[in-house]
């Protein structure tokens, strides 16, 4: 499935750049906080590709999902998750900004945690053997599945070559549904993001 998506997901630009114009590209580098993976949450780091026509974003991209221990619990195996996505949506431009909201489909697969099978309490300390944490193992599930992402993002555009933006984001899939904030570093052509015609000026 992993060597089919991305013919499909170039099939589907394609299909996008034929029925518009297309007046910009840029390509756009993510960091960020991931909720929802299991106990604890995670950082998301990915690259999309974007297309634009003068109302619609075609984009096609990859994200690495990495799970962090918080506090005193470890978990094993740890959750690390990889995503390959397709999406299409619309964007509202003003004279330095854009709002851009995207639905789409993804291909997701790593490896997720199945049933606890042990705790053990191994940090402690003092005459009592006070416990600092604990580390919980579980079975290991390697999978691939389908995901719906869904995105809305608000950009500041510096000139017509790059852009910094906020994006929320989140993955609707049945292994692990989640939800990211996620800071954006774009760079490219995008011609419609300074246009002295511009009537929303």
């Amino acid at each position: 499935m992993k060597k089919v998506l991305p013919v499909l997901l170039v099939l589907c630009i394609n299909f996008g750049y034929a029925q518009e114009k297309i007046i910009g590209f840029t390509i756009n580098h993510k960091f960020g906080l991931r909720s929802g993976l299991r106990e604890n949450g995670g950082a998301t780091f990915g690259m999309n590709f974007n297309a634009f026509s003068e109302k619609n974003v075609y984009t096609i991209g990859y994200n690495k999902i990495e799970e962090i221990n918080f506090l005193f619990t470890t978990y094993y195996p740890h959750e690390d998750f990889h995503e390959i996505y397709t999406m299409f949506g619309h964007f509202d431009r003003k004279r330095i900004s854009r709002f851009q909201y995207q639905i789409g489909l993804s291909v997701l697969w790593g490896v997720a945690r199945g049933k606890q099978i042990f705790t053990n309490n191994n940090y402690k300390f003092g005459p009592y053997g006070l416990s600092l944490g604990s580390s919980k193992q579980f079975e290991r599930k390697d999978f691939v599945t389908i995901g719906i992402p869904l995105m809305v993002a608000y950009h500041l555009h510096i000139g017509e070559i790059m852009s910094l933006g906020l994006e929320l984001n989140t993955n609707i899939n049945y292994i692990s549904t989640t939800f990211n904030l996620v800071l954006c570093m774009e760079f490219g052509w995008m011609p419609h993001a300074r246009k002295p015609s511009d009537k929303n000026q």
